[in-house]
């Protein structure tokens, strides 16, 4: 990930806690008794720029897509810029 996105907002950012006596796998990963893990999620502009590229894919007289991930981070830098980010 580049550094572009490290001090932007989080989307569906998560904390697991193994509150047993054992250690547990957490996809993929053994988290001991007590231990707590915290996932960042990923970050807003990636997730307004997947929304776009929804939006933008659905409509049928779109038909350039070497430009269509641009146009969705160009959405979504227009998104973050509205919410004052």
């Amino acid at each position: 990930m580049s550094d572009e996105n490290k001090d932007l907002p989080f989307a569906f950012p998560s904390e697991f806690k193994n509150n047993s006596k054992y250690p547990i796998d957490h996809y993929g990963y053994e988290i001991g008794p007590g231990v707590t893990v915290s996932h960042q999620g990923m970050s807003l502009r990636d997730y307004f720029a997947a929304k776009a590229m929804q939006a933008i894919i659905n409509d049928p007289a779109w038909d350039c897509y070497d430009e269509l991930s641009q146009s969705a981070y160009a959405m979504a830098d227009a998104m973050l810029k509205a919410r004052g980010e």
